[in-house]
């Protein structure tokens, strides 16, 4: 079940294909779930994540009211699932911080964790239970398949690479390209303007959202050349994490304000502050890297990328043979983003800050841990 386009299928083909594999994945994962708060669930919600942003890249092609509906659909289905997820993020990110926390430190953390663990699991929406949501997630993932492969028009070939169609699929797959990394280069470039102070909450959602969109965008393309679009996603899959983190202290310092006496909130307060600033300083350079390029630049570039992928003989094409400039440039690149130590660059060009990051990324929170690795482009 590759989460990616295949340069030799036509655009509609993939879309329904891709499609059909993430709702039959979510699917899957909620039948092995037993209460809601498992890897089940985790997982199902990451299918969700796939299937609204492959609907967001070809957000041309099935036209604004067909998007909206069907990304509707799927946002709702995930909202069922929601559940404990802030409870859990909350204990593991107070756990993290307090295993570098001394002292009176220590203390205020462990008081404030104790609060957390108190609250409950996460129940259902609306009076429902938790096993009745995951029930009405599982029927409304079976209602969406048929209508999933029914919005690739009828009266046209979606295997077919020669129809108008097509064609016209193809161009909305790149327009929808270019006004995804818009948005995210002028959301970075409103964070780039906030700096140390961190942006207004409106921002960093959206802004934390076009990094999430941008990186499975770069999954489902990979095969344009497999060497860059494996940096840009890994880069992409790095500022996702670190902007997770800072959100997850956004969560702790909301927690303490309510929940702690005087002296106890100013210190928790006071450290998440902190490990705030060290995280936005850790995530700007990445996002002016990722979305140095204007958003028709970079969908242009791939284009042509995808375009010469897909004319390529057979024979060549087989062998994956993709030119050198990409692998040396990309890791370049992802070094400057990253910086000394920080273990931001990107696995599979190689680059040395990734040891460092497996090996020590330990100080503050860690968002992998707490989240489990989204591995999109895993097949």
């Amino acid at each position: 079940m590759a989460y990616r386009f295949r340069p030799r299928e036509p655009f509609p083909a993939g879309f329904v294909r891709i499609g059909l594999e993430q709702i039959e994945r979510a699917r899957a994962r909620l039948a092995s779930a037993d209460d809601g708060s498992g890897a089940g669930v985790h997982e199902a919600r990451k299918s969700l994540k796939r299937i609204r942003s492959l609907l967001r890249l070809v957000r041309p092609a099935l036209g604004t009211a067909v998007f909206r509906a069907e990304n509707a659909r799927f946002r709702d289905i995930a909202r069922l699932l929601a559940g404990a997820r802030d409870r859990d993020v909350l204990l593991a990110t107070l756990e993290a911080m307090r295993t570098d926390a001394t002292g009176r430190d220590a203390d205020a953390l462990a008081s404030l964790r104790h609060q957390a663990s108190g609250l409950p699991h996460g129940g259902g929406h609306g009076g429902t239970t938790r096993a009745e949501d995951l029930a009405a997630a599982a029927s409304q993932l079976t209602q969406a398949a048929p209508a999933w492969a029914a919005l690739v028009s009828h009266d046209m070939d979606p295997h077919s690479m020669k129809t108008g169609a097509a064609a016209v699929w193809a161009e909305g797959v790149w327009s929808g390209l270019a006004r995804a990394s818009q948005e995210g280069r002028q959301w970075s470039r409103r964070i780039d303007a906030a700096g140390d102070a961190g942006a207004d909450g409106e921002a960093a959602h959206e802004y934390r959202k076009s990094v999430q969109i941008h990186w499975r965008h770069m999954a489902l393309l990979r095969r344009a050349w497999p060497e860059e679009m494996s940096a840009r996603l890994d880069l992409a899959r790095g500022l996702s994490q670190v902007l997770g983190d800072e959100h997850d202290l956004e969560m702790v310092t909301a927690f303490a304000l309510t929940h702690s006496g005087r002296d106890d909130r100013r210190r928790v307060v006071r450290l998440a502050a902190a490990r705030q600033a060290e995280l936005r300083a850790q995530a700007l350079p990445m996002g002016r890297l990722l979305f140095a390029e204007k958003g028709e630049v970079l969908a242009r570039r791939i284009a042509a990328y995808w375009e010469t992928e897909a004319t390529r003989p057979a024979r060549v094409a087989a062998r994956g043979a993709a030119p050198p400039v990409a692998t040396s440039a990309a890791r370049g690149e992802l070094r400057d983003a990253a910086g000394p130590g920080t273990g931001r660059a990107t696995p599979s060009a190689g680059a040395p800050g990734v040891a460092a990051r497996r090996r020590g990324r330990g100080r503050g929170v860690s968002a992998a841990s707490r989240r489990g690795p989204d591995q999109d482009h895993s097949t």
